[in-house]
C-alpha cells in the first residue's frame, strides 16, 4: 500500500491540526482525544514560538520534526491529550481516558475545553456522543460539526470504522483498504477487542492491521511460522492465525504482563480461538520483542506493531530465507515510516520504504507499567 492510496497519516494528521487551530488564540483550549498523530501535528505546527512553557530538550527535539512546516502558529493554545495507552505519560500534556467509560473523566476537565477532536475508531457512535457530551466544551464553534464529519475516502480511509467487526471490515474493504478475500475472511473471523484496549496495539487504527495483513499475504502460506512483535489486544495475531491455516503458528509477544492476559481472554472468547491457544497454534507471551523470539525462529512473517528506531538485527537474523519483516522505524517524536524488508533466499536484504505513520515506541519491560 503506497502513501497516495489514501493512507497518508502525516498529511491527514496535519490538515486536521490546522483545522484546530484556524481561529484560536492563547486562551483557546483543544482537547485530543486517541487522536496522538493529530497532537503531534499541533505540537510541530507550534514549536517554533520558544515563549510557550515546554522544556528546551523537548523543544529542540519537536523543531527537528516540524522544520518541513511551512505555516506555523504564533498562539500557545493549551492542549491536552486524552488517551488509553499510557506510553505516552512522557507527554506532559498526557491524560489517562478509557474511552470507553466516557462519564469517568477527570472532575477538572469537564467543561474546560473549547474545540475537541475526536478519533475513537472502534466505538459505536453512542459511545463517541457520550464522550462528546461529557466533555462539555465551552464554545461550540460552526467548525465542530465539520471536524466530526470524515472527510473524503481519499483522505480519510484510515478512519474506517464500524459498530460491529463485521461493518467495520466491510468499510475498510469499501474504503479499498483490504484487497484480498483471505485477509478479510481472516479478519471476520477474529474477534475485536472490547473495553478500549486496541489503541495498545497503535492500533492505533484499523486500518494498519489490514496493511500489514495485506503486505505480509504472500508469505502466509499453509503452515507458515510469525511472530507478531507488540500482540496488544491480540486481535492481529488472531488474524494472522487465521491466515496461515491449521498447520501454521504465530507468537505474539508483548512486554506487558496485563496486555497479554488480556489478548488471551479475548482470543478465548471463540470456540476456534481457544482452540488455538489450546494446541499451540497461537503462543502469546511476555517478553522484548526488540530481541524477537528465538526458541519458535526462523519466522516466514515477522510483524511490529510499535516504531523502532531501527530495524533490529536479532528480528533480520530470526527472519527465513525467503521471509517478510513488516516494521514501523522512526523517532518517537519524528517521522516515522512503514518499512517492508525482505529477505532472499540467498540471504540477501531488500529494504522498501512504503509510507508515513505514527506509532507508540517500541520499548522494553517497564515493571511500572502493570495494567
Amino acid at each position: 500500500m503506497q502513501a497516495n492510496s489514501g493512507c497518508d497519516l502525516d498529511e491527514t494528521a496535519t490538515t486536521l491540526a490546522k483545522e484546530m487551530l484556524n481561529g484560536a488564540t492563547d486562551e483557546t483550549s483543544i482537547a485530543v482525544v486517541s487522536a496522538p498523530s493529530v497532537f503531534v501535528q499541533l505540537k510541530n505546527l507550534l514549536v517554533c514560538n520558544l515563549h510557550r512553557d515546554i522544556d528546551r530538550p523537548y523543544i529542540h527535539i519537536l523543531m527537528r520534526i516540524g522544520a518541513q512546516n511551512s505555516e506555523l502558529y504564533s498562539i500557545s493554545p493549551k492542549l491536552s491529550l486524552l488517551e488509553f495507552d499510557e506510553r505516552f505519560r512522557v507527554l506532559k500534556e498526557y491524560v489517562y481516558y478509557d474511552y470507553q467509560k466516557p462519564l469517568q473523566l477527570p472532575g477538572h476537565l469537564k467543561g474546560q475545553f473549547d474545540r475537541i477532536i475526536c478519533d475513537p475508531p472502534f466505538l459505536s457512535t453512542e459511545c463517541q456522543t457520550k464522550g462528546i457530551v461529557d466533555l462539555s466544551p465551552k464554545r461550540l464553534y460552526k467548525r465542530f460539526n465539520k471536524l466530526l464529519t470524515p472527510l473524503p475516502t481519499s483522505k480519510m480511509a484510515w478512519r474506517s470504522s464500524g459498530s460491529s467487526n463485521a461493518a467495520l471490515i466491510a468499510n475498510l474493504a469499501s474504503n479499498g483498504l483490504i484487497h484480498s478475500d483471505r485477509v478479510k475472511q481472516a479478519m471476520l473471523k477474529a474477534i475485536l477487542p472490547v473495553h478500549g484496549h486496541l489503541t495498545t496495539d497503535i492500533s492505533q487504527a484499523p486500518h494498519m492491521h489490514a496493511s500489514a495483513a495485506e503486505s505480509l499475504l504472500p508469505y502466509l502460506h499453509p503452515a507458515a511460522k510469525v511472530l507478531d512483535i507488540g500482540s496488544g489486544s491480540g486481535y492481529l495475531t488472531n488474524v494472522l492465525a487465521n491466515l496461515v491455516g491449521p498447520q501454521g503458528k504465530v507468537i505474539g509477544i508483548d512486554h506487558i504482563q496485563a496486555l497479554v492476559d488480556m489478548s488471551k481472554k479475548n482470543m478465548s472468547k471463540s470456540s476456534e480461538g481457544k482452540a488455538m491457544l489450546e494446541n499451540g497454534k497461537v503462543k502469546l507471551i511476555v517478553g522484548d520483542g526488540r530481541m524477537g523470539w528465538k526458541e519458535d525462529a526462523p519466522y516466514d512473517a515477522i510483524h511490529v506493531g510499535a516504531a523502532a528506531k531501527e530495524a533490529h538485527q536479532e528480528l533480520l537474523d530470526q527472519l527465513k530465507s525467503p521471509g517478510r519483516l513488516f516494521i514501523p522505524v522512526g523517532e518517537r517524536f519524528g517521522q516515522q515510516y512503514i518499512y517492508v524488508i525482505d529477505k532472499a533466499e540467498d540471504g540477501s536484504i531488500k529494504r522498501s520504504k512504503e509510507y508515513g505513520v505514527s506509532y507508540v515506541p517500541l520499548t522494553d519491560f517497564d515493571p511500572n507499567i502493570s495494567e
